[in-house]
């Protein structure tokens, strides 16, 4: 086309613009496919999904009509050379690597329906704490359409959350004017960085995303669980502390029976103001020595039950990280269940140690008592509670509870010839 417009054209003026626009057009497409490639192998290299193998491919099947352009063999086309390396490259690529399934507008579009299938309130904010983004959850939670809370500042749509602190990973809690009135939120955040600079921890980040969930009924159902239960159990003890005082005073068959029962029943709160104790004042887990553990607990009820025969087998230390404040309580609950509710004169418990695994330990207490109840039993091991059932005490549901708090796993077996033998797998091994 140069050649012809040159042989053509008339006035060098004709001719010297023509060569300026030339040069500006070749400047132009040279800097576009440049541009194109780079943005191409930018967005491609290093996805962990997209084949570098099919990257080149795809790059050189673009490209080969191009490249092969200065090819001048009079027996050789250049249009065909590069046109049959271009489809030989784009049919490997894709017959070899399946781009419908690899391609990264698969990872948006499934990132999209994540998001907005999510109950969890997603607000995204620019660095100037602008909204830019928001699921439909939000819209909801806050009676907005999401057109109209994009663009707007974080303040004008929730101002107590931008008073808080939302820098990368920050978590709080903070209560919100909703569209069903206040509610409370746990909000954590985190930080929006190009896709292709994800890794580089330098880059300038580009927004945050700021996950709120709604704890209001969560929050005030705890609340309500402890005041009640500090209510009743302080009220409970009061008044049982009132029968045992006027027990003393009966000077009948009854008086036994009557302290007795009392006195049970404050063992029963005491029982169940340590189990709460220990359950809610959880520090981080921390190296725990499951040896030591078993020998001191079972030192201390060797002298609280001296008819008792108690051993242990165990080896020298088995380390598991947990914590330290949790498993002595279990342990303690798991031995007095086994001590108290043996109806031989001479109850008998065995406690057992072993490292499994490199990642596993188990603490067996074996008994040759009647045996744990079949209800109490379906109770422990079934993965829900059923209202109509009810166990006999606390303290195995305090078991249940504890070891699931580990994260751990808790077994029930037979004894041979009577009894139970109760396992407590824990995980972390040291």
């Amino acid at each position: 086309m140069i050649l012809f417009f040159l042989t053509t054209a008339r006035e060098p003026a004709a001719v010297g613009a023509f060569v300026v626009v030339a040069i500006l057009e070749v400047l132009l497409i040279a800097g576009l496919v440049v541009y194109s490639t780079y943005r191409f192998v930018s967005r491609g290299w290093g996805h962990p999904r997209i084949p570098t193998v099919q990257l080149v491919l795809v790059w050189v099947g673009v490209g080969a009509p191009y490249l092969a352009s200065p090819i001048d063999v009079p027996e050789i086309r250049s249009v065909t050379v590069g046109f049959t390396v271009s489809g030989f490259c784009l049919a490997v690529a894709i017959d070899r690597y399946p781009v419908m399934t690899t391609l990264p507008e698969a990872d948006y579009v499934t990132r999209t329906r994540v998001i907005e299938a999510l109950q969890e309130v997603v607000v995204v904010l620019d660095m100037d704490d602008h909204i830019i983004d928001v699921n439909e959850a939000a819209a909801q939670t806050f009676g907005q359409s999401p057109k109209s809370m994009i663009g707007k500042p974080v303040s004008v749509v929730a101002e107590e959350l931008s008073k808080r602190n939302l820098s990368a990973r920050a978590t709080g809690n903070v209560t919100l004017q909703t569209a069903n009135g206040r509610r409370q939120f746990r909000f954590s955040v985190s930080i929006v960085k190009e896709a292709n600079n994800a890794v580089n921890s330098e880059i300038t980040p580009v927004a945050r995303t700021v996950l709120l969930r709604d704890i209001t009924d969560v929050q005030t159902k705890e609340q309500r669980l402890s005041v009640l239960n500090r209510l009743l159990r302080h009220n409970v003890r009061n008044k049982l502390d009132v029968i045992m005082a006027h027990a003393e005073a009966v000077e009948d068959e009854h008086h036994q029976t009557i302290r007795g029962t009392a006195k049970e029943l404050a063992d029963q709160t005491q029982k169940v103001r340590g189990a709460e104790e220990s359950m809610s004042k959880l520090t981080e887990p921390t190296s725990v020595d499951l040896t030591t553990v078993v020998r001191d607990i079972v030192q201390t009820y060797r002298q609280e039950y001296p008819d008792s025969d108690m051993s242990i087998s165990a080896p020298d230390e088995v380390v598991v990280t947990t914590h330290k404040t949790v498993f002595p309580r279990i342990l303690e609950e798991l031995v007095d269940n086994a001590v108290t509710h043996n109806d031989a004169s001479d109850p008998q418990v065995e406690v057992t140690v072993q490292k499994e695994t490199t990642e596993s330990a188990t603490v067996s207490v074996a008994d040759t008592g009647p045996g744990i109840p079949d209800r109490e039993q379906q109770i422990l091991t079934e993965e829900g509670k059923t209202q109509s059932k009810h166990s006999l005490g606390v303290g195995l549901w305090f078991v249940k509870w504890a070891v699931q708090r580990l994260g751990g796993e808790l077994g029930l077996n037979e004894n041979n010839p009577s009894g139970t033998v109760v396992t407590v797998r824990l995980y972390q091994l040291d």
